[in-house]
């Protein structure tokens, strides 16, 4: 009979089993992303039960984009948080650290060479980089978040529902609001909602509106929401929503919430870092904003950036990009936008000015 210590020296290997469910071979990209995933501090110690989907989706979510910044000893502080997260530990990568992370493997892919720099009290960039030219680049990386807006709407709408008893309602409720993160407004639209009748509607024009909707009329509601829009409610417009059913009636009621994302969630975080500007005068700036949350930024951006670029003469160009890492998808990708700023004291570098 073997012993412990045998049968554990015959275990297959993290890699072998990330093999075995892919079954099939790694692209070279692939290969040195699983490489530099299981080079990370403390993820030797990493021995989930299973390898399946979510843990092979973790290995490439943190493996891909260190492979591509490589031997860059700046980046071991955020290797060290890595490692710390995979093992599930209190400390780890924040969201703000992963956005920094994914700048800096589009910067180095571009033929940049990024450092971290390090928190101080001194006011300095998130990243400087040295070009290809040797010019020289602060880079300041934020993140649009609009987690906290959908939180809210979540928060206020699990209210509504604990203060409804099946009895009071029977029929759906289609509520659609312009900002569902101001909190007056969605308490008036919910109030609004607890007096309607079926087959009635109210709301305030281009803010927000209520409809009771008869339980058969349609059947597959949820999903059919949007057909009960207003008028003003933009076709295919970027927002979030939640849903809730009220559950004790023969038929349960639901009550579906549409918020659209207001153009200041677009422009706010950018304006922030260009009003409070972390670069050196003698250097480009480049503000690189994490998009990954926010619906269709790059469409609903280049406008607005447009009239603030002449009072950011110091901001040479914004950068907005998404990490595309779906979770069971075969392809890993990101998606950006260069938008240099015509107005700009200093311009940006010639390795991301021929990006546009």
């Amino acid at each position: 009979m073997a012993t412990n210590n045998e049968f554990e020296a015959h275990m297959p290997s993290l890699r072998d089993r990330v093999l075995s469910f892919l079954n099939r071979r790694l692209t070279p990209t692939g290969e040195k992303a699983l490489d530099t995933f299981l080079s990370l501090p403390d993820v030797e110690n990493w021995n989930p039960k299973n390898v399946w989907g979510m843990e092979v989706d973790r290995i490439f979510r943190f493996g891909l984009p260190f492979s591509i910044i490589g031997e860059n000893s700046s980046a071991q502080r955020h290797r060290v948080k890595a490692g710390k997260q995979i093992l599930c530990k209190d400390e780890g990568l924040a969201p703000s650290d992963f956005s920094e992370i994914h700048a800096a493997a589009l910067l180095t892919h571009w033929g940049l060479r990024p450092t971290f720099i390090g928190t101080s009290e001194d006011r300095t960039p998130d990243i400087a980089c040295r070009c290809s030219d040797g010019a020289l680049l602060d880079v300041e990386v934020v993140r649009a978040d609009q987690r906290h807006d959908h939180k809210k709407l979540e928060v206020g709408l699990a209210n509504l529902a604990d203060t409804m008893k099946p009895s009071d309602i029977d029929w759906n409720l289609a509520c659609f609001m312009a900002d569902a993160s101001d909190s007056q407004e969605l308490n008036d639209a919910f109030y609004a909602a607890m007096c309607l009748e079926p087959g009635r509607s109210v709301g305030v024009d281009g803010r927000w509106k209520v409809v009771a909707v008869p339980l058969d009329q349609c059947p597959e509601f949820v999903s059919q929401a949007d057909s009960f829009a207003p008028d003003w409610w933009p076709i295919g417009a970027p927002g979030y929503w939640a849903n809730s059913i009220l559950l004790g009636a023969a038929v349960a009621p639901s009550i579906v919430v549409r918020s659209l994302v207001p153009i200041i969630r677009y422009i706010e975080p950018i304006r922030r870092k260009a009003e409070r500007s972390q670069g050196r005068k003698d250097r480009a700036f480049l503000i690189a904003m994490d998009s990954t949350e926010l619906p269709r930024a790059h469409d609903r951006l280049p406008p607005e950036l447009e009239g603030f670029f002449p009072q950011w003469t110091h901001v040479s160009g914004v950068l907005i990009f998404e990490e595309r890492f779906w979770s069971g998808g075969e392809k890993k990708a990101y998606l950006y936008s260069m938008h240099p700023n015509p107005h700009a004291d200093i311009s940006l570098p010639a390795d991301l000015s021929r990006l546009t």
